[in-house]
């Protein structure tokens, strides 16, 4: 995303960045826009009217530094590097 906006920084610049105030901010960020989307009203999607359900699933895993192990749990491990789904949902 920051590419495409024009930002230049290298990946060691964005891990570097990765602090823990940073994952907290974003964690904040996260819980205030579910928060949002919860309590959305319902809005009628013709296209949808025939189901009973839409159940939307996100697999995205990023990997965080193990500093922040404290604040997003893993959720699972890749060989020499656990990975860290972010979620607010624990």
């Amino acid at each position: 995303m920051a590419a495409s906006l024009g930002v230049l920084i290298t990946a060691r610049g964005l891990s570097d960045r990765f602090t823990e105030p940073a994952a907290s901010l974003l964690q904040q960020m996260l819980d205030a826009v579910v928060s949002q989307v919860m309590a959305a009203d319902p809005v009628a999607i013709p296209i949808l009217q025939g189901f009973t359900a839409a159940i939307l699933l996100n697999s995205t895993v990023i990997v965080l530094p193990d500093a922040l192990a404290g604040v997003w749990r893993g959720c699972g491990a890749i060989p020499h590097r656990e990975t860290r789904r972010l979620s607010s949902f624990k």
